[in-house]
């Protein structure tokens, strides 16, 4: 029986004999102790679990993998904590807070009434000192980071009056001048005024630059006239100034028109450094003007004359009565009313009027006060009384006055005025404000307590600075030479009175809040004020 040779071992790189792999393994194990890498456990060449070889003969440990958490998920933001309402005194202010989760950063931006509030950018908010304009206002904030945002519920400021009253000190800016009319003041600060004999001026550092009027102005208005009470006097500036039109308004006396002369509204261009006038249009050239004296009083009584842009963006110009009984009621002239216009001098719409369509009300006396309330943007006129009854009177358009000073039927004045005596044969004297005979009259909110003493300026005080008086009826009254504050209910109807103190007492033409949220003044003793709350 044949035997076959017992096959021998392969050798090569792939195949290793029980002590080829016993010397392997020690190797492995002898460069892990030297430092090197873990020790492979190997049986007869083939790689098993990983081991770590341990000092001082430890057995080797199995090294598990390293499981690291999942990164957390990312989320939106979401408001946990809304803002709360907040209430603040006139003066004071207000907070708003907000508490919200989601992956940040997240970023915030409050807003008011829905627009943005620049630098409002944290999770709370601190409104400014409050006046009354800011109760109501709404607040609320939007909360955002890289996947979205959302938006929180709205929060309500509540602002209450102030208890406390300003006290008031004045600067004299200007003196020496010749009986200051009025006052108004460009984007950049300067300021406008008007001398009646003199024309248009502007006051810039201290420094007086005559732009429109007598000889002397950069533009010589050589019908402008100086009698009476009439010359030049109202100063309004256009609210488009400062985005390139350059228009300012000046009402003036003038004699481009004879027999009889009239009053006027006049737009002029400034130059671009304020220091001239040109392009003077007449939009306005039939204005009612007393020619001749009478019984009552000399030429160029009674023209009223103030100017005023309103809210609404169209120009307010009061007129006067002329001492003509007859005027303040008829509808085809432009004595005794308020007209509203555009700065072309078309009628604005809206005015209701009965009669000529650039009338917005009528039956007035000669008023040298109109101002806006703020919030509202409602007229309120201040005019002085016929030996009675000075009134602030709550405008509405096409509005009747209640002022008719012609006699009734079997009644005879002089002139056929009646305005200082009585247009009644029951001899009661002629009201400032007829309800008798037009029930449907506008009321008026005060009426000096039945006297009649010059009222004429008015202005309403707007800001937290004014405390509280803010938001009240600012009104000059000439002839006792004082400053009356009013305090006004919604319907315009005044309900309590306070006169200033600490100021001298001097005749008040014009009152006019200052871009600085002071109030300036002119006097008829040729002074321009600066006066402020502290």
């Amino acid at each position: 029986m044949s035997t076959s040779p017992r096959p021998r071992a392969r050798t090569g790189l792939h195949m290793y004999t029980p002590l080829r792999a016993a010397a392997r393994t020690c190797s492995i194990i002898l460069a892990a102790l030297a430092g090197g890498m873990p020790a492979q456990a190997v049986q007869y060449g083939r790689p098993m679990v990983p081991v770590a070889v341990l000092a001082d003969g430890a057995s080797p440990a199995v090294r598990r993998p390293v499981v690291r958490p999942p990164p957390p998920p990312v989320v939106a933001p979401r408001i946990t904590t809304q803002p709360a309402n907040a209430t603040a005194s006139v003066g004071q202010s207000g907070t708003f807070s907000v508490i919200a989760v989601g992956t940040p950063p997240l970023g915030y931006q409050w807003r008011r009434n829905g627009a943005n509030i620049a630098n409002a950018t944290s999770a709370s908010y601190t409104t400014p000192a409050a006046g009354l304009l800011d109760n109501g206002a709404l607040y609320s904030v939007v909360v955002s980071n890289g996947i979205g945002n959302v938006a929180s519920a709205e929060a309500t400021l509540t602002v209450t009056p102030s208890t406390v009253t300003p006290a008031l000190s004045r600067t004299v800016l200007q003196s020496g001048l010749s009986s200051p009319w009025d006052l108004a003041f460009l984007p950049d600060g300067s300021m406008l005024f008007t001398e009646k004999c003199r024309g248009l001026s502007i006051l810039r550092s201290g420094a007086i630059t005559r732009l429109f009027g007598t000889t002397g102005s950069s533009l010589v208005a050589g019908d402008l006239f100086c009698q009476g009470q009439s010359g030049m006097h109202g100063v309004a500036v256009d609210p488009d100034f400062g985005g390139g039109n350059r228009y300012v308004y000046v009402y003036m006396a003038s004699n481009a028109s004879t027999n009889p002369r009239t009053n006027r509204v006049v737009r002029l261009t400034l130059s671009a450094d304020l220091l001239s006038a040109s392009g003077r249009a007449d939009i306005v050239t039939d204005i009612a003007y007393k020619d001749v004296a009478n019984s009552w009083g000399g030429a160029g009584s009674h023209s009223g004359g103030r100017l005023r842009f309103g809210p609404d963006g169209y120009l307010y110009v009061t007129t006067g009565d002329n001492h003509n009984g007859t005027l303040p009621q008829d509808l085809t002239r432009l004595g005794g009313k308020v007209l509203r216009v555009t700065r072309s001098g078309s009628a604005a719409p809206g005015n209701n009027s009965p009669g000529d369509p650039r009338i917005y009300t009528y039956g007035h006396r000669n008023v040298q006060g109109i101002s806006f309330r703020p919030g509202t943007g409602q007229p309120f006129t201040s005019e002085h009384g016929p030996g009675h009854s000075d009134e602030v009177t709550p405008l509405v358009a096409g509005g009747n006055g209640g002022w008719d000073p012609k006699p009734e039927p079997g009644v005879s004045c002089a002139d056929n005025y009646c305005g200082y005596i009585s247009n009644k044969l029951n001899g009661t004297p002629t009201p400032m404000t007829d309800t008798g005979k037009f029930p449907t009259a506008m009321r008026p909110s005060w009426n000096n307590n039945g006297r009649s003493q010059g009222t004429g300026p008015s202005t309403f005080l707007n800001g937290p600075q004014w405390k509280a008086w803010d938001g009240r009826l600012a009104v000059g009254v000439m002839g006792d030479m004082r400053l009356d504050i009013l305090q006004l209910d919604t319907a315009g109807m005044m309900t309590s009175q306070s006169t200033v103190t600490g100021l001298p007492a001097q005749r008040l033409r014009s009152l006019v809040p200052g871009p600085d949220g002071n109030l300036y003044a002119a006097t008829d003793s040729g002074e321009i004020w600066r006066v402020v709350p502290n």
